[in-house]
């Protein structure tokens, strides 16, 4: 998997900085200073756990391709990251409901527990397919190897993303309707953290199927 390398490290710790960056902006427009202030803090603790996280599986993954996929898939944790990094200054907004902003949280956990489902479903349909045909053309016995993406190509995986073009105009409306701007802000994050939360669906499900494939051919695949 040739996209398996440093550079996804680096990209994803820089993805998260901006996105820090730019929640602490938010919040310290929105809130109060020292507000941002433990903004940052939760950021730079979120960053250092995520990249370690990655890091591990990178390593691991060296060599393996069940660690592969699961890297490959932890990228998208920085992208959540980010896009969370926009709606999180909203739970320092006072001039929103708290049950409003405990609404709007509460929204990611089904969408999300909905897509990793979704993915596992969709993966799960096209395997059944002809997974086991498209996988013995990419095998590689004599390397104990698989060229992954020729398979993940043959299947034909795809995300379905959903996007509200509408979180500028809430960031306008703070102020004259809170609520509607909690809602315009927020649930275009939601949703596409809900994307990728997906991706991460498609890549936990892959090595599932990779970990039954090792037991069926008592080796570990590259």
């Amino acid at each position: 998997m040739s996209y398996v390398t440093p550079r996804l490290l680096l990209l994803s710790l820089v993805i998260m900085c901006i996105g820090s960056a730019g929640g602490w902006a938010i919040t310290d427009n929105i809130a109060s200073r020292d507000n941002s202030y433990d903004f940052a803090y939760g950021s730079i603790l979120a960053i250092c756990l995520i990249l370690l996280f990655q890091a591990s599986l990178y390593i691991l993954g060296r060599e393996r391709l069940y660690f592969k996929l699961l890297f490959g898939a932890s990228f998208s944790m920085s992208m959540i990251w980010f896009m969370m990094c926009l709606i999180l200054p909203l739970a320092w907004a006072d001039n929103v409901n708290v049950y409003m902003r405990a609404l709007m949280f509460a929204l990611i956990v089904p969408l999300s527990l909905g897509n990793i489902a979704e993915a596992f479903r969709r993966f799960s349909v096209k395997w059944a397919k002809n997974g086991n045909v498209i996988f013995e053309k990419a095998f590689n016995r004599d390397q104990g190897s698989v060229e992954w993406e020729r398979v993940t190509k043959a299947l034909k995986l795809e995300g379905v993303i959903l996007m509200v073009p509408c979180m500028l105009i809430g960031l306008a409306l703070r102020n004259v309707y809170p609520e509607v701007s909690l809602f315009a802000c927020g649930i275009p994050s939601i949703l596409i953290i809900a994307f990728f939360v997906q991706l991460i669906g498609y890549g936990v499900a892959q090595a599932k199927i990779v970990l039954e494939l090792e037991e069926k051919i008592g080796i570990k695949l590259k």
